[in-house]
């Protein structure tokens, strides 16, 4: 599209421009999406949540496609699909910071059970110690009970 008003340039204001240029962007977008789909589908072919996500991206391509529709045959504007692909990119970095946080609880998660069968260790160490000093203070005890009782 942008290079089809390219030539134009005289003839159409900046702020078209740069919404051709969004559009194009928007275009790219779609495209790597398209590839990244496709690329799934192959790894995992129709499985209840491709089928799940499919259903979900169509209905959402189905509705801003109508809401561009409308906005441009009454206003000759495009404003809704940039601020739908400005929510979608929202939602996109929303659920990236979840996946951030899970693993870092997942990574912190993972410390905190080594930190506690270390402390087991040290438990379990601590015992064995002590029970040998009971033993020796036993063995000591009953050698001088005899040292006492020989006497």
């Amino acid at each position: 599209i942008l290079n089809k008003y390219s030539n134009s340039r005289n003839a159409m204001p900046s702020e078209s421009e740069e919404m051709l240029k969004q559009v194009a962007q928007v275009g790219a977008d779609l495209k790597n999406a398209t590839h990244v789909f496709a690329r799934g589908m192959r790894q995992n072919p129709l499985t209840s949540e491709n089928i799940r996500k499919v259903q979900e991206d169509r209905v959402f391509l189905r509705d801003v496609l109508r809401e561009v529709s409308s906005e441009v045959g009454d206003s000759g504007k495009f404003q809704c699909l940039a601020d739908s692909v400005e929510a979608e990119l929202n939602s996109k970095k929303e659920l990236q910071e979840i996946v951030k946080r899970e693993e870092s609880s997942r990574r912190r998660i993972k410390m905190l059970k080594r930190e506690i069968e270390d402390v087991k260790r040290q438990e379990v160490d601590e015992m064995q110690s002590r029970d040998e000093l009971i033993a020796h203070l036993k063995d000591q005890l009953q050698e001088m009970k005899a040292k006492t009782n020989m006497e």
